[in-house]
């Protein structure tokens, strides 16, 4: 499991990102009235959208400690006139988010750089991710017995490679017209 920390007027919490926090914030989106795709979390937190934030780093924080999350929540509501310290808030979210994603998101092939704001084929904003066919492949075609909701995306897609390097499976080429 990699942690992050985020620290926020004097106070540090710690948050990972698994599969399990992935679906706890599509589920937490869905009953604010929004449906989206695990994809799409990650454009809408790229394009600052608050709700989306919110959701992701107090899912994040409470998949490790609840009362965080809650401790959490108290100080990110708290009014403030002093615009530097609001600032500074904010700033550290943005980096918490930055950190905590650079360390459970899975690497693009090429060059090596964070893939998560580019586009490749795992931000697709229609498709959504197949949880239960990915817990199926962890689970019967790599023979995991880790659970699958303790996962990162990072753990989960650099097992796959290696399974599929290992087996001599090797990706389709499709061409684009």
């Amino acid at each position: 499991m990699y942690i992050s920390v985020l620290e926020i007027d004097g106070h540090e919490f710690k948050g990972t990102m698994d599969m399990y926090v992935l679906k706890k914030v599509q589920e937490d989106l869905l009953k604010n009235g929004e449906i989206t795709t695990i994809p799409n979390i990650f454009l809408k937190i790229s394009k600052f959208d608050m709700l989306y934030i919110s959701s992701f780093v107090l899912n994040t924080l409470s998949r490790i400690n609840e009362e965080d999350s809650k401790k959490f929540l108290e100080i990110y509501l708290e009014y403030d006139e002093d615009e530097l310290k609001v600032l500074n808030r904010f700033n550290s979210i943005f980096t918490y988010i930055n950190d905590i994603m650079a360390k459970c998101l899975p690497k693009n092939q090429n060059n090596k750089e964070e893939s998560i704001f580019e586009d490749d084929y795992l931000l697709y904003e229609d498709k959504d991710w197949e949880l239960d066919y990915m817990e199926y492949i962890w689970n019967s075609i790599i023979c995991r017995n880790d659970s699958f909701w303790c996962i990162t995306p990072k753990n989960y897609f650099e097992q796959l490679e290696i399974y599929k390097k290992f087996n001599n499976i090797k990706d389709e080429k499709v061409e684009v017209f």
